[in-house]
């Protein structure tokens, strides 16, 4: 069983690299921004469990509130594509 944990673990890195370097090629080539989707996932999951992302309160909108969403939003998707093996939950066993 761990080896197949591992063998999706490493799976799922190479896919999220990958991915990750054909998004970043395709902003290079063609002079697009990132996603924001990511950082509004992580507000609104902020907004909802009352976590201040801002040393100046949960409303508030500063340059740290917005380089925290973009941070967390990006792990967020290392989470996601490590962590899942592209067809939700199914027993390993």
């Amino acid at each position: 069983m761990l080896n197949a944990v591992m063998r999706g673990i490493i799976a799922g890195a190479t896919g999220t690299v990958a991915l990750d370097t054909t998004t970043y090629l395709d902003m290079a080539i063609r002079g697009r921004s990132s996603s924001n989707a990511p950082s509004i996932m992580v507000d609104m999951v902020a907004k909802k469990i009352h976590l201040p992302l801002s040393t100046q309160g949960t409303s508030s909108k500063d340059q740290s509130a917005q380089n925290r969403e973009s941070g967390l939003g990006a792990l967020l998707g290392y989470v996601n594509g490590v962590g899942t093996d592209g067809h939700g939950s199914r027993r390993l066993v």
